[in-house]
């Protein structure tokens, strides 16, 4: 059985709760829930927030088994940003904007369609041509074209 890397660092014991098969208080008003995002609920008196905190590893999962154009139409109300990327399926590499198997034309188009208020922030991760602000530039360019 294929065993995540994370379950063999040092401090695997920590992120024991996002292995649980329900949430786990951890702290009072702190709850850790199930899955490998370790994402946590933090109750307040003023309402309640959800923390991510993306630790990295739960990247080829996610990647692996995910829709995000569907995911973003079921619960847009629910998502405050975007960080967009291109890169190639199965844990491929970061690529430039278009090169990849990232739905970004998808999402920008769903996001305007839509009218979601969701801000999209362009991630620059590929190891490009120009300079970085010349390929931050590209991927601005690709959404431009991508929303016309």
């Amino acid at each position: 059985m294929f065993e995540p890397v994370y379950r063999s660092r040092p401090s695997a014991e920590a992120m024991r709760p996002a292995s649980a098969e329900k949430a786990e208080q951890i702290a009072p008003g702190l709850w850790c829930s199930p899955g490998l995002s370790n994402a946590y609920l933090l109750t307040t008196g003023d309402g309640r927030v959800i923390i991510n905190t993306g630790m990295g590893f739960e990247g080829p999962v996610h990647r692996a088994n995910f829709d995000a154009v569907d995911y973003i139409r079921k619960n847009h109300e629910k998502i405050v940003l975007l960080h967009l990327k291109d890169r190639k399926k199965n844990d491929g590499d970061n690529t430039p904007w278009g090169e990849g198997d990232t739905p970004i034309k998808q999402v920008l188009q769903l996001l305007k369609t839509n009218k979601y208020p969701i801000p999209a922030f362009i991630e620059y991760e590929y190891k490009g041509a120009g300079t970085s602000q010349q390929e931050v530039a590209k991927c601005y360019q690709y959404c431009k074209e991508a929303l016309a």
